[in-house]
């Protein structure tokens, strides 16, 4: 039986039986790649389609290419409660919290505060595998904070006066995904990789199923045309829901999930670069500051 101190140890990226990684990492760095332009791609649709909505939108794209392909490889869905629980937890959460975010903040700040998984990461190994965090990760965990806490003053100081609450969802995303990152270095080694994403994305629809008969009850919902931005919601259903979370959880079976979280980090450069190049956003000293604080203490986790 696997000790909490293994598990510790395998979280935060120091896994105690490691197989080859050769696929890993370029797997994790095109998933990470694609969420990276996921922010982008989502902000624009938000104009057509409520937070719930655009969710289960992309989820359910998502399932029509996971479910064929299963079919012509033979395997099945993978069903019950792990799936269920890294359906409902991460996955329909993050990405119901992330489009929420969105709502309220700059696209740049979402994908700047995400940076914030790996330190999120050290604290929920405290929190549920009592693992007492050493010296230098306690002090990552502190340069991220204060790395969050540049963008979320600058916020509250900004007439802007909704950001600090979209700031705060995206926080709460970021969490989520830690914890998925937690849960899915158990479940993957367990399960094929794109069953179990599978089988996650339906509990995740499922969860959102009731929002999205509200949202329907209360406004009228306009499907996006190819021109105003159904490309993207294909993009975020095929590329960022189906392939980048297959990937990664295929990369989770070879290394830790605190190692896979420093892959992570590509994703908010990325994001940040795209919102100013696509939706020319503006980049503030703060956010450039708080997002460099933020990478710093991941890098601080996960370095030797």
């Amino acid at each position: 039986m696997t000790s909490s101190r293994e598990l510790a140890g395998t979280l935060l990226g120091r896994p105690f039986s490691m197989p080859g990684t050769g696929f890993a990492v370029p797997a994790l760095l095109v998933a990470n790649l694609i969420w990276g332009m996921s922010f982008v791609a989502t902000k624009p649709l938000l104009d057509y389609l409520p937070s719930g909505t655009l969710a289960a939108g992309r989820l359910l794209i998502a399932l029509v290419v996971l479910l064929p392909y299963l079919r012509m490889t033979g395997r099945t869905i993978a069903l019950g409660r792990a799936p269920a629980m890294l359906g409902t937890v991460g996955i329909g959460a993050p990405v119901l919290l992330q489009n929420l975010s969105l709502e309220r903040t700059s696209a740049a700040n979402a994908a700047c505060l995400s940076s914030v998984v790996p330190a999120i990461a050290v604290v929920l190994a405290f929190l549920l595998l009592k693992h007492r965090p050493s010296g230098k990760e306690s002090a990552a965990v502190i340069v991220s904070i204060l790395g969050v806490l540049c963008i979320l003053v600058a916020d509250i100081d900004s007439s802007t006066m909704l950001s600090p609450l979209g700031d705060a969802l995206a926080l709460a995303s970021a969490a989520l995904i830690a914890l998925y990152l937690v849960l899915g270095r158990r479940y993957f080694g367990q399960y094929n990789p794109i069953s179990l994403v599978t089988g996650s994305t339906l509990y995740a629809l499922l969860m959102l199923a009731p929002l999205v008969a509200f949202e329907f009850s209360r406004s009228a919902v306009t499907i996006p045309s190819a021109s105003a931005g159904l490309p993207s919601l294909i993009y975020l259903g095929a590329g960022a829901s189906a392939l980048a979370f297959c990937l990664e959880g295929r990369a989770l079976r070879d290394i830790g999930a605190g190692q896979a979280a420093t892959f992570g980090n590509l994703a908010p450069v990325v994001g940040v670069v795209a919102a100013a190049l696509l939706l020319h956003e503006a980049l503030t000293l703060p956010q450039i500051a708080g997002a460099a604080l933020a990478l710093g203490g991941a890098w601080m986790v996960v370095s030797d």
